[in-house]
């Protein structure tokens, strides 16, 4: 019997060369009388990189893909299907996707377009385009290309937001392989809260008004990114429903979870999720006090990370997923 897989093959990953560390960021809230340790270290946060010298989501996304190909073992020519994802592309009209297909030259893609699902949309991604590919016989190679390019706008007096977060670009390549033995792609779960909606904002206007032609006058907040705290004692348990209804889904147990690339947000909130599942926190990958809260890129970034660090064998199952505004999750399982 064969099975139709969807399988990862390759990550990207492109991170800023602008390094900022916590205590500079401790100074900078100083000046306007605001602390953000606690904060940092309640959140595990370390370090985060920023843009700089004009460097744009469209620049970021561009190296990590180019890695990914060239890591993988397909070609520009054999990409159908080009997925980018951001919430703060560089242009919404073209897409940042279309953009990207020109700059790779991969004229045989012919599904292309953006989404933006906020800090959830590099695990969306997978699992559209892994959904997409399984019933579509014109799609065998998708890449999902995902962007964070917060610094740019980001309010700087945000405490929670500028200390937090941090900009990157990650690719990942998803070959679709007839095979003898069922692997990649499993099955997803999602699940949404619909809490806290309008406590991350960007712009914080509204884009009627940001991009108005009516000379409205707004502060520099007001176009910024910006985000309001609100309690998270819901997100392990969120993160346990989730995963525990993917484990049922998928058929397996907790003890044949291998390895966990989950949102970076908080190192905390994820772990008690995985508790509450009978998971090991040993088997979750977290890197977000090295390279700071990457927003949809994050579980991409880890994943990378992983394959950076040998630590994605074959034959492990690997739960992939995240969190977004709203709030909402979607949790994957891959067999390698």
């Amino acid at each position: 019997m064969g099975y139709t897989n969807i399988n990862i093959k390759s990550t990207g990953a492109y991170i800023p060369t602008h390094r900022v560390k916590n205590d500079e960021l401790i100074e900078h809230f100083a000046k306007m009388d605001l602390k953000v340790d606690g904060l940092m270290k309640a959140m595990n946060k370390e370090v985060r990189y920023f843009c700089e010298n004009g460097e744009t989501s469209i620049d970021m996304g561009h190296e990590a893909a180019l890695m990914a190909i060239d890591r993988s073992n397909i070609t520009r020519n054999d990409i159908d299907m080009i997925i980018f994802v951001s919430a703060q592309p560089e242009y919404l009209n073209p897409t940042t996707a279309m953009e990207l297909r020109l700059l790779l030259k991969a004229n045989n893609a012919h599904v292309v377009f953006d989404m933006n699902d906020t800090c959830l949309g590099g695990a969306s991604a997978i699992n559209i385009a892994s959904k997409y590919m399984m019933s579509s016989d014109d799609v065998n190679n998708a890449l999902i290309i995902s962007a964070q390019n917060i610094s740019a706008v980001v309010d700087k007096s945000d405490t929670v937001a500028y200390s937090l977060m941090s900009d990157c670009g990650v690719a990942l390549l998803l070959q679709k392989e007839e095979e003898d033995v069922k692997r990649g792609y499993i099955n997803s779960v999602n699940y949404c809260r619909g809490a806290y909606v309008s406590n991350i904002k960007f712009p914080h206007c509204g884009l009627s008004k940001a991009l108005s032609n009516q000379n409205i006058p707004l502060t520099t907040r007001e176009r910024n990114y910006t985000w309001e705290s609100f309690p998270i004692e819901w997100l392990g348990r969120d993160f346990g429903h989730s995963i525990g209804r993917l484990l049922v889904k998928c058929g397996i147990k907790n003890d044949d979870v291998d390895l966990c690339f989950l949102s970076q947000f908080t190192r905390k909130g994820v772990e008690q999720g995985l508790e509450l599942e009978g998971i090991p926190v040993e088997k979750n990958i977290y890197i977000g006090d090295k390279y700071g809260y990457t927003g949809p890129t994050s579980p991409i970034l880890a994943l990378h990370w992983g394959f950076n660090e040998g630590l994605v064998k074959e034959g492990q199952n690997i739960i992939i997923g995240s969190l977004g505004t709203g709030i909402n999750t979607c949790t994957m399982l891959f067999k390698f």
